[in-house]
Formats: C-alpha cells, structure tokens, sequence
C-alpha cells in the first residue's frame, strides 16, 4: 500500500458529480430506498390508486403509476435538481407539514444514479409531458401522450456507481424488502388502492377499504382475521387507532408490533415497549403480540427532520403516548374470551377455549383463600392441604374433577366435564396467589432494621418522582442524602423479597405504579406457589384442580397458559383411530 501523498491532505472543494453521487448514497441506499421515496411522492399527491412494478429486485427497473396531483411541464423541468419540494418554503414549515415527502432530494438523488422516466399529467392541464434523466444528465423533456396522474421509471440503478452496485443484495432479498416498504406504505393509508406487481406477476391488491381490512389482507397467511380487533381513541394531541391480536396470537419474533406515525413505521422501542406492556400476563415469556398501532400527532409534536431518510423520530410527551396505547389495547383485551393454543392436529393454529361447565359451581362449599401467610414458614402445597382440609363443604368423592394423577412431577391429570386436561401446578397455583396478592390492599409496617440504598445521579430524579407512589403501596421511602435512600416501612408480605429484588423495583423507572405493582406480586406469587417437582397428595391436587379450571384467565402472571385439555375425539384423532 502506498504512502498518502501529502497533497492528499489538502482541503478542497469536490466536484459537483462527486458531491451528488455522495448526497444520493445518503438517502439511496438500495432499491427499496427508491420504492420508498416514489410511494412517499404519490401518496403525497393524493392519489386515490397506486400500482408499484419491481423487476429484477428493483435494480432493473422500478415503476410507480398513480393518479395524483401530477406536474406541468415547469415542475418537470426543475423536479430532479437538489432541494426542490412542493412542501415546504419557510424553515417553520418543517414543524407543520404533514406530508412523507418535504426534503426534496428523492427525485435529485433518484436521477444522480439511475436511468430515470417521469411522465406526468397535470390535473387542469392539457396534455402530459415527459422527462428523462440519466446520471443526473438531462436527456430529453417535453409533451408526451399519457394519462392524468404521474408514471415514474427509475432503470439500471447504481449503473454510474458500480461500487454500490457490487454490494447489492441477491434478487429475493432485494425484492422482499421492496415489498416489505410497499406494505409499510399501503398499511396506513387505505383511502387510497395499492397493487404491487413483481416481474408482472399481480402479488397484493388492496382496494379501498377499513384499517382492520388492510392488515389482514396485508398479512392473510400470518393472520387469522377472528383473531384481530380494532378500537380507537383522541385527545388533544393525538388520534390512536389500534389492529390488535387476540393474546393467542403470538410469535417469536417482533415482525408485527409494528408503530405508524403520521403515515411512517417508526421503530421507536419505548412505543414498542408500550404495546408489549399492555399483553402482560396475557402473552407468555419469549414470545410477542401482534399488534398495529397507528398514531396522528400534530406536527408540532413529532420530528422527522433529523435523518435524511427520515429513519429517526423525536417526539415530545411520549409518556402520554405510552399510556395512551396501554389502556387501548390493555382495556380491550380484558374483555376477549379466553383462548388456548392448539396442542396438536392441523390446520387452524388456535381455537377457542372449552367452555364445557364454565360458570358451573363445582363444589357446594366455599373454596378457603390462599393465604400467604401460612405458606410463610411451610411449604406451599401443606398450606393448600390445610386451608381445603378444614373445609367441610369440600366433597373430594364428586363426579365434577376426576383426579387421575401426577407426570412428570409438573403436571396434574384432571377429567372434567368431557375434557381431559392437563394442568401446570405451578403455573396455576402462581395465579391464583397472584389475584390474591392483588386484591389485598397493603398496609405499612415500620421496620425493625431498615433497607439502605444509593442510586446513580441519572436514577436519582426518578426515584424522587417515584416515592409518593410507593407510598400507595405501603413502601415508605426517606431521602438521606444526595443520591441516598432509606425504606424504613413497608407491607409484610414484602418481606419475601430479597433487599437485592426490592432495591431493585424501587430503582426502575416506574412511570405507571400498577406496572411496579405487578411485578413485585408476579416475584411473590413465584415464591409462594408449589413448584415443579413437588408431590402434591389427592386432597391437595383436587383442590388446585379445581380452582385452576374456575380462572377467569387460565395463563400464569407471565402469561404461560396454565393447562390444555383434549376431547376424545381429539385423542382418537391424534392416535389415528378415527
């Protein structure tokens, strides 16, 4: 390798065909860099019908037809230079446009590294007109026969900058990510009609049609659309609508917890977060909902003018947004019938739960509480066998739970009703000390040795914030001295914690204290309930049993489902013996 030449260091000023080519890198990247910004360019112009055709994974030849505003011939002239836009004229304009499009480098970057075709109709005028740019060179430009509306053909990308070219991708995964952008873009605007062609091969067609409409059609081969909701909801600041899954609707990936802000799919993680809070204790560790959530904010609140391809976002009050989705969709699952997955056969990946002698009393006494108290200081299933023991309305010899046993030294074997279940001893004892530990309310208990703790300088602001709200769960907090912290009361039950556990949920940023709530009785209930491996006697395992089937929500705080049941001609089917 050669020296660097000394003159090499000199500042100097680039040529202009370097200095575009750098500028078009920044926002073209590949080819759904291109999709991306010619859909922004057609939805901005209030089309009512949008066809995009990907060739060759958009590096042959990528075409976007609508029927939008279009241009006249001095729009053509100048649409390709650098910083030209319809959008925007003064620097305020920035914080009130509500259009995808307002840089007006799309077109200048599109034609720096490509062939590139504009033929465009006029709404009022009387005749179309065509512009041709190859390498940011003008070919040609003048009256051509078309349609109202705009046809763009961008062909040959990265031709003049084979070095992009060579780091292209294979042509699947540059046509997946092509229609990854189309249904970005089709997603939140459904009073327009999409249609995406791959090598003139018809791939999606959305008509005009509701929000809950286009994602399933969206997603037809993920989503089963009985399984979705819709609900939304304004405020001042922001209108919130949301396409939720039911709780069975899950996966192991985040694919579709997917955020809409005016128009955009945004990645913002603390949105992301929200949605995922509001599915606690319905969706079950490692796996994530589906759910869209799509939010109109004023533009004064939310900037995309920090990234030249507008990937980024900052948006103020982002705690109301939070709460906002959280009750939205946390209200609405509250109210969906409970489902369980599927445990084996074909076809359809959930059905509905058995609901066979739901609302039944199962026994004619009443069921003793779990208190936590007793389990205190004996193992957990001694205090069960005790509370039910010393339950004379208990009749262990009924019909309605046939105990058949103990595997694996996890799970209980119940018949109930026509249905064989199977049922997660721990699991289902977790909850129900958990809806417990919920309903109690706490009262403080000053503490014979209190809890020292220190936080940082960056946690000290919200562990101010968060002492009146611990307060409401009986925690009293006292502030020492800078960044230092006493407990010196607290309910009893919290006694179970480990100081590392508390110190701990007393740190986290709380923001919403039923949230601090949860987790602090999710540790609790874990602590208290029989775990795997304990040998329950009959007493105990019926009476577990029992309670577990009268859940209103069979999942455990982490949201694992508690049992699956069988019918008989499901086992007769699995065994082949139909």
């Amino acid at each position: 390798m050669n020296e660097r030449n000394s003159t090499s260091r000199r500042i100097i000023v680039l040529r202009e065909d370097v200095s575009k080519k750098i500028a078009a890198g920044e926002v073209i990247e590949r080819p759904f860099s291109v999709v991306r910004e010619l859909l922004d360019n057609s939805i901005d112009a209030e089309s009512s019908s949008i066809d995009l055709y990907i060739y060759g994974g958009g590096i042959k030849e990528i075409r976007v037809v609508d029927d939008g505003a279009g241009m006249n011939l001095d729009d053509l002239k100048i649409c390709y230079y650098r910083h030209t836009t319809s959008k925007i004229v003064e620097e305020d304009d920035l914080y009130r446009t509500m259009t995808l499009g307002f840089r007006g480098e799309a077109l200048a970057s599109i034609a720096t590294c490509s062939r590139l075709e504009i033929v465009s109709f006029e709404k009022y005028s009387d005749n179309a007109n065509r512009l041709i740019v190859h390498g940011g060179k003008l070919i040609s430009i003048g009256e051509y026969a078309g349609k109202r509306g705009t046809s763009v053909r961008v062909s040959d990308l990265f031709f003049n900058m084979p070095a992009r070219r060579r780091f292209l991708k294979s042509i699947s995964s540059e046509t997946f990510m092509c229609r990854s952008i189309f249904l970005d873009r089709a997603l939140p605007f459904t009073e327009a009609a999409f249609r995406l062609f791959i090598d003139d091969r018809l791939r999606y067609f959305f008509p005009v049609q509701t929000l809950k409409e286009r994602v399933c059609a969206a997603y037809s081969e993920l989503i089963n659309p009985s399984l979705l909701i819709y609900k939304e909801m304004e405020t001042k600041n922001y209108k919130l609508k949301v396409v939720a899954g039911d709780p069975s609707l899950v996966r192991r990936d985040r694919k579709l917890v997917q955020i809409f802000i005016n128009g955009r799919r945004v990645n913002d993680y603390s949105l992301m977060q929200a949605v995922e809070y509001a599915y606690t204790g319905y969706v079950p560790g490692g796996y994530h909902p589906v759910c869209f959530a799509f939010l109109k904010i004023h533009p004064e609140l939310v900037d995309f003018n920090i990234h030249p391809a507008k990937k980024e976002v900052k948006l103020k009050d982002i705690s109301s947004l939070r709460q906002g989705i959280i009750g939205l969709i946390a209200g609405e699952l509250c109210k969906l019938p409970v489902r369980e997955h599927k445990l084996f056969g074909e076809g359809d990946l959930f059905r509905e739960a058995a609901n066979a002698g739901k609302g039944e009393v199962i026994s004619k006494g009443s069921f003793r509480n779990y208190d936590t108290h007793n389990v205190r200081e004996t193992a957990s299933m001694q205090a069960i066998t005790e509370a039910v023991s010393n339950d004379p309305g208990i009749n262990y010899q009924s019909d309605s739970v046939k105990y058949l046993g103990q595997v694996f030294g996890v799970f209980l074997i119940v018949f109930y009703g026509n249905r064989l279940y199977l049922i997660d001893q721990h699991a289902a004892h977790e909850r129900i000390i958990f809806d417990e530990l919920m309903k109690k309310e706490y009262s403080p208990q000053i503490l014979l040795l209190p809890i020292d703790f220190k936080v940082t300088e960056e946690e000290e602001g919200m562990t101010e914030k968060n002492i009146p709200l611990f307060k409401g769960l009986g925690i009293g907090i006292e502030k020492k001295g800078k960044g230092s912290y006493v407990v010196n009361s607290m309910p009893e039950d919290f006694l179970l914690l480990e100081t590392d556990e508390l110190i701990r949920f007393l740190r986290e940023d709380a923001g919403d204290i039923a949230r601090i709530k949860r987790k602090i009785m999710d540790t609790l209930a874990c602590r208290l309930a029989v775990k795997d491996g304990d040998k329950l006697d009959e007493i105990t395992a019926v009476e577990l049993a029992r309670k577990a089937l009268k859940l209103e929500v069979p999942k455990c705080p982490h949201g694992r489902p508690i049992w699956f049941s069988l019918t008989k001609d499901e086992l007769f089917k699995i065994v082949k013996r139909v």
